[in-house]
């Protein structure tokens, strides 16, 4: 398992040298936010390596990796890598393109939607510990991610079984402020 995530982990680590994650009372480096969805992932039971790989790189991009890169070296997981990208326009108001972006959740493959719940439950983990008033806000602006995950509850109990549906969505509901 190790062997097959390696390459993913050691772009992701490279990628995210110089990165500091957003907010904390204490500085982490970014790459401990791709610690963190590991374990939840594990915690969760999954055993997909495309989820792995995914999770692994899903910032890749927005950090200023090539996705003609990604699409080369990990094209099996390139799709979902893009899926999971957000970069902005210039153009136009971001708040309402992230709301966008959230909705559309609903209609992205279910690795995509998977990884970006945890990676959601990962980030409110973060915001409790600096600002419990934007970690719910943060949360409620994913309400419609959330509720793709429970919509599509069926394809990811068909896909990694009951008891991970179950895990992620409790870990989900039993987010403490």
């Amino acid at each position: 398992f190790a062997d097959k995530i390696q390459p993913a982990l050691d772009v992701a680590r490279e990628v995210h040298r110089l990165e500091w994650r957003k907010g904390g009372k204490i500085p982490r480096p970014y790459f401990a936010h791709i610690q963190d969805l590991y374990d939840l992932a594990l915690k969760m039971g999954i055993e997909d390596v495309d989820v792995y790989k995914a999770l692994i790189l899903h910032d890749t991009v927005e950090s200023g990796y090539d996705p003609g890169l990604i699409a080369l070296q990990f094209p099996e997981v390139a799709d979902y890598v893009k899926e999971l990208t957000f970069i902005p326009s210039e153009d136009s108001n971001k708040k309402s393109q992230k709301e966008k972006y959230m909705e559309s959740f609903a209609n992205k493959s279910i690795v995509s939607v998977l990884v970006k719940v945890l990676d959601r439950i990962c980030n409110v983990r973060d915001f409790i510990n600096d600002n419990n008033v934007y970690a719910r806000e943060y949360l409620q602006k994913a309400e419609s991610l959330f509720d793709a995950f429970e919509d599509r509850k069926q394809e990811i109990i068909d896909r990694w079984g009951k008891d991970v549906w179950q895990k992620v969505k409790m870990e989900y509901d039993n987010i403490d402020y």
